[in-house]
């Protein structure tokens, strides 16, 4: 009794913050603070609104702290958690060991199946993927990709997806191929893609000897001796060549194999820095004319610069776009422009999303407990955030269509 008892004492307005302020993930945790100080200055502002407190604690990017810092927010009270970022699991277990709602900021899989009190707001590889097939297919009516991807565990996630989420709208995976993190020369998985790589068999591959063997095999004055013999005949068969080499030679002629391109769109899931140095070589082994996609790590200008004139309408996925259309997103990106003096990026857009769907719920009177936090996280459906509409499945996962963007000229334009 004693332990339930502690457990149910809590304060209502008060919410933990759980960011790598320090350590390899700092740069990510300073950029959630600002997007959750944002929308708790806009929220307390709503002259009607109880008054949040926010708890900030930094998790040094180490996962080991990150579970003790559940700990003393669990000591202090706390109705709900935001965070952590990337390193999550010994926090998000520390918190449904002691109940207390956590939404953690991470592309970690599975992650809510921890318990019913962890909850996932960030999108995975999986959305990413599930948001440009069902575009290629549905949308542009596309049927058969290929992948190029990298040899190393991000690449091999994304191609592992794709290639399951293709197979379940009944299209065609004609080509797969993958290449070293350290190459810059990406001609042999192009190649091998299109049919133009040959490896020569290893009974060719000693024809030196073969032809010192045959030249060996050659009497010479033999044949000397024929050719006399033929006389006029052969010097009229010989013309006959002439005048038929000479004809032909009239004619273009280009004994290079024409690239074998089956596929509609090709799907590259890598940085912006590889993938401009890929697209140009496809281009160069004739790939045109296909579509290309990429992960949300192609939002970059980076890609536009190493390759503008063959990344045009190249599509890929992200969370957010600070040059959305919506009047809800233009007005958030004024008002972090105005307090920061700099433009938002996606996990400050994540982080203030999360915040003020946290500052919400507890903020309604009829939410008294931690578990009542929970339950109205649960029920959550189409939030509308500046990441679009948020909802959670009964397992604590992200429910949400990704913005779908491409590339015009030097900007990146929003398809939906």
């Amino acid at each position: 009794i004693e332990e339930l008892s502690t457990k149910s004492v809590y304060s209502r307005y008060t919410i933990g913050c759980l960011l790598p302020l320090s350590g390899s993930y700092k740069d990510f945790g300073c950029k959630a603070l600002k997007g959750i100080e944002l929308a708790l200055g806009q929220f307390c502002s709503q002259g009607d609104q109880q008054s949040i407190k926010i708890i900030i604690k930094d998790t040094g990017s180490d996962p080991d702290v990150a579970a003790n810092a559940v700990k003393e927010l669990f000591e202090e009270h706390v109705a709900a958690i935001i965070g952590p970022i990337f390193t999550v699991e010994t926090a998000a277990l520390e918190a449904q060991n002691r109940g207390i709602p956590i939404v953690t900021i991470t592309q970690k899989d599975n992650i809510a199946d921890i318990g019913d009190y962890v909850f996932r707001n960030f999108f995975s590889p999986k959305m990413q993927v599930e948001t440009i097939v069902s575009y290629a297919i549905e949308e542009l009516g596309l049927k058969n990709f290929a992948i190029l991807y990298p040899n190393e565990n991000y690449g091999k996630v994304f191609m592992n997806l794709f290639w399951d989420e293709v197979m379940a709208y009944d299209g065609k995976v004609v080509g797969v191929e993958s290449y070293e993190l350290d190459s810059t020369d990406f001609a042999d998985p192009i190649k091998k893609l299109v049919g133009l790589y040959y490896e020569l068999p290893e009974d060719l591959k000693n024809t030196d000897d073969l032809i010192e063997d045959e030249d060996k095999s050659y009497d010479f004055d033999e044949v000397e001796n024929e050719i006399d013999a033929e006389g006029e005949n052969e010097e009229e068969e010989i013309d006959k060549v002439d005048e038929e080499n000479y004809r032909e030679k009239d004619e273009p002629f280009n004994d290079e194999p024409e690239p074998i391109v089956d596929f509609d769109a090709i799907f590259i899931p890598d940085s912006p820095k590889r993938a401009g140095l890929i697209i140009p070589q496809l281009s160069f082994y004739d790939v045109d004319n296909v579509y290309l996609f990429g992960t949300n790590l192609w939002r970059s200008d980076i890609l536009i610069k190493m390759a503008r004139q063959y990344v045009q309408n190249a599509i890929m996925p992200d969370i957010f776009f600070a040059e959305s259309s919506s009047e809800k997103v233009r007005d958030f990106v004024r008002t972090f422009e105005k307090t920061f003096m700099e433009k938002p990026g996606f996990i400050e857009a994540v982080a203030y999303d999360t915040a003020m769907m946290l500052f919400q719920i507890v903020s309604r009177p009829d939410v008294r407990f931690r578990s009542a936090v929970k339950n109205e996280l649960m029920k959550l459906s189409n939030f509308q955030g500046v990441t679009g509409l948020t909802s959670f499945d009964n397992n604590g996962e992200l429910r949400k269509d990704l913005y779908l963007l491409k590339i015009k000229g030097n900007k990146f334009i929003e398809l939906k």
